[in-house]
C-alpha cells in the first residue's frame, strides 16, 4: 500500500469470500492490534470481477497513521483474489476525508 509516496507492506493474509463478497485481511488481525506494524483490512462487496467497492476496513501502520476506511477497488480475479484499491480515511456517515492510500492486494 502507498499513502503519501511511502510503500507500506503488508505481511501474511486471511481472505473469507463468500457469494456476495469478502472480508480480506493483511498483516496482523485487527483484535491482534496494528501499533507498530503494518496491517489492512477491507470488507469488499460484492464478489465478482471488476468494479467493487470498499465498504467498510480499517488499517493501522507502523508510521503510526490508522483508521477506518472507504473506497473503490477493482478485483482482477475471480472470488476476489487479487485486485488494486483507492482508499480514503472514513470520518463516518459515509463521509471520508483527504488522505489517499493505493495499492494491490493478493490473497495467498
Amino acid at each position: 500500500m502507498t499513502f503519501k509516496g511511502i510503500t507500506y507492506r503488508m505481511k501474511g493474509s486471511r481472505c473469507y469470500v463468500g457469494a456476495k463478497g469478502g472480508r480480506l485481511y493483511f498483516g496482523p488481525q485487527p483484535d491482534g492490534g496494528y501499533k507498530g506494524k503494518n496491517g489492512l483490512m477491507l470488507v469488499v462487496e460484492p464478489n465478482r470481477v471488476g468494479a467493487v467497492d470498499v465498504i467498510d476496513g480499517g488499517l493501522g501502520l507502523a508510521s503510526g497513521v490508522h483508521g477506518a476506511i472507504l473506497g473503490k477497488a477493482h478485483a482482477i480475479t475471480a472470488e476476489l483474489r487479487r485486485g488494486t484499491f483507492t482508499l480514503s480515511g472514513h470520518l463516518g456517515a459515509g463521509k471520508t476525508d483527504n488522505r489517499r492510500f493505493t495499492g494491490s492486494w493478493h490473497c495467498g
